[in-house]
């Protein structure tokens, strides 16, 4: 039994046996043409226009009942979330954003992260518990089967690859849900200021599980900002116990989205996103959800900041995409 068996048996019991069953499904002629899948992924001029403009949409990659399936598989976590979850709120804020063992330890755990208006004042939900989720991980794609075989399926491997990766580590996975009238607006950011490596490497996948509207709270970037990097980087406090922002090297402190464009994408579209790619999104006012699958990924061969607020032991560590066969 291979390390990450023998650790998702220990952390998620019965669960596995519900993660088999769906699973099986990608065996149907859906999966097995999507993970067999021969026509190119992303062409040269997509490439080319990811590199002068640090993102990317390509559109309608992954098939619908895909999608389902995945969607089905969030839906067993929602049902059987974490009851300690109640009391940790993921506030995308920068200035509000709070770090705590919880958090800390995540990297290697799936994990429920409320969102900052489902709790109120005396710590009752707001709504129920279905939409009252920001997100979910950070360690789906090791932990559980399904989004295991969906995180290192060739698509991506074709993807990542196409962009100039050379070894790349899958370290992060979660489900942004963006749910209706609740989901919360995301500042404007660059994930390499919270996934660090020397030199920056980080690069993020999102793949659209539903529809990603102007009127749901789709992200919005501005193109070309990938050429500066942040100068603000989000680490683990001396104590451990939480993270606080330093400013290192020359890169921006402040950002300016004068410039940004709507990254709209339909259901089961990808997004690239360069690691020093400027972008956020609004507040979802709407009465449809905005739900996401997102990876991040850096170079082996970069150095993992001992700093960073996610680490791992070697009970789990992160793993070669290249190498990996599921």
């Amino acid at each position: 039994m291979c390390i990450r068996d023998r650790y998702q048996r220990r952390v998620h019991g019965n669960s596995n046996m519900i993660a088999g069953r769906i699973r099986s499904n990608f065996l149907s002629s859906t999966g097995k043409a999507f993970f067999s899948r021969r026509k190119a992924v992303i062409s040269r001029d997509q490439v080319k226009f990811y590199k002068e403009n640090g993102y990317c949409v390509l559109p309608k990659v992954v098939p619908d009942e895909m999608i389902e399936l995945l969607k089905s598989r969030i839906k067993y976590y929602v049902k059987n979330y974490d009851k300690s979850a109640l009391r940790e709120i993921f506030s995308p804020s920068v200035q509000k954003r709070v770090s705590n063992e919880y958090f800390l330890t995540s990297g290697d755990k799936i994990r429920h992260f409320l969102e900052e208006k489902a709790i109120d004042n005396e710590g009752k939900l707001t709504v129920p518990i279905e939409f009252a989720f920001n997100k979910i991980g950070h360690g789906m794609h090791d932990i559980d089967s399904v989004f295991e075989k969906f995180s290192y399926s060739p698509i991506f491997k074709e993807i990542i690859k196409a962009i100039g990766f050379q070894n790349p580590l899958l370290v992060q996975s979660m489900v942004i849900f963006k749910n209706p009238k609740i989901g919360g607006a995301v500042p404007p950011h660059k994930d390499n200021t919270f996934l660090i490596t020397k030199p920056l490497s980080c690069t993020g996948i999102w793949v659209a599980l539903e529809d990603a509207k102007k009127g749901n709270g789709c992200m919005y970037g501005v193109p070309g900002s990938h050429n500066r990097p942040p100068g603000s980087f989000m680490v683990r406090n001396e104590a451990q116990d939480g993270t606080v922002f330093v400013n290192e090297g020359d890169g921006d402190v402040t950002y300016d989205t004068n410039g940004a464009v709507c990254l709209e994408a339909p259901k089961g579209s990808v997004v690239l996103l360069h690691g020093s790619f400027l972008h956020f999104s609004d507040d979802n006012t709407s009465p449809h959800s905005r739900w996401a699958y997102t990876m991040h990924y850096v170079e082996k061969d970069a150095q993992w900041d001992p700093r960073n607020w996610l680490q791992r032991d070697e009970t789990l560590p992160f793993r070669p995409s290249f190498e990996v066969t599921v």
